[in-house]
């Protein structure tokens, strides 16, 4: 009798437990979607799928974390077997889970793409505004095709820094800054060749050496001036300046032909001043060599052979001091 009722109670928790295997047997349904686009943050379960469970399973359904998101413009696949195995980890078993949809899920990361076009444009366009503020035209050409850049999506946006621009023809490398939300996420380089052309001095007449520069001897033109190095392009490179020596027509002005006018010229008669502690005494001389003021020049006094150093203090004063 004792054992007859522990076979039926042993029959009872069997019968139970297939009831409620049977019970639970794909109570978890998943439909998987083919591909999603995601941004930053972590994938989850609902990122990726749709599904239906008891009320008690939703959440934690709802907040399994899938993976981490791939980087800008990649993407990963996700296997139901994947699925399951983390859900496994939750303590569900596979049995309780039937899919349907896709066998896996591609996911890939949002991004931005800055062309190769984009880049070499944006170079090319703060080059071209740092040289026009310089009153000069540039002929600007990329000498070599940058790789493009994926990078995160948000408000995208290309910058160079106009103060590391050299103003000058020739080859030289430019740095654009790719912003994502206006933080700085990638860099490129961009190599460039410069031909400028400008508004450049020309002699419209032979001039002497010495002689003074004047607007009636120069003409502006433009001209490529790429291979003509230092050439003068303002008119404030000319002010109160001569000519070092003698130049024919036609000749495109460098800094190297024009010189400041000294405050006192050789052979222009000057002051002599000659200061002790108690007293001034002037005399008249000429000047033996050009000279500004500040710097000491060789003058000659109205008798004597003898050359003195003295001071030059004013276009035509000199001071010897004892």
């Amino acid at each position: 009798m004792k054992t007859a009722v522990i076979k039926i109670q042993l029959i009872a928790f069997a019968g139970f437990f297939l009831l409620s295997t049977v019970g639970h047997c794909g109570d978890i349904k998943i439909d998987l979607l083919s591909k999603v686009s995601v941004s930053e943050g972590p994938v989850f379960l609902s990122s990726i799928a749709s599904f239906k469970c008891s009320s008690s399973l939703s959440d934690l359904l709802r907040e399994l974390e899938i993976c981490k998101p791939p980087i800008p413009g990649s993407s990963r696949l996700i296997s139901r077997e994947y699925i399951s195995l983390l859900l496994g980890q939750k303590g569900i078993s596979a049995s309780r889970i039937t899919f349907s949809g896709a066998k896996a899920c591609e996911i890939r990361r949002k991004c931005n793409i800055v062309t190769p076009d984009q880049l070499i444009e944006t170079a090319k366009t703060a080059m071209r505004s740092a040289f026009e503020s310089k009153g000069l035209i540039a002929e600007i050409e990329a000498t070599r095709t940058p790789n493009p850049i994926t990078i995160a999506e948000g408000n995208l946006s290309l910058e160079v820094d106009s103060s590391r621009i050299r103003i000058a023809p020739g080859m030289q490398s430019v740095v654009v800054l790719v912003k994502v939300n206006g933080r700085i996420e990638s860099k490129a380089a961009v190599s460039m060749d410069v031909r400028l052309f400008g508004k450049v001095a020309v002699l419209n007449q032979t001039v002497r050496q010495f002689d003074a520069v004047t607007e009636y001897s120069i003409d502006w033109e433009h001209k490529d001036i790429s291979r003509i190095p230092n050439a003068i392009t303002s008119e404030r490179a000319l002010e109160n300046t001569r000519f070092k020596r003698t130049l024919s027509a036609g000749t495109v002005l460098t800094a190297d032909m024009v010189e400041t006018v000294p405050d006192v010229t050789k052979g222009s008669p000057v002051t002599i001043r000659v200061r002790t502690k108690s007293v001034i005494l002037t005399t008249m001389g000429n000047a033996v060599e050009d000279g500004r003021i500040g710097r000491t020049i060789r003058v000659k006094g109205p008798f004597g052979r003898d050359e003195l150093r003295a001071v030059v203090v004013s276009p035509s004063v000199v001071e010897l001091r004892i």
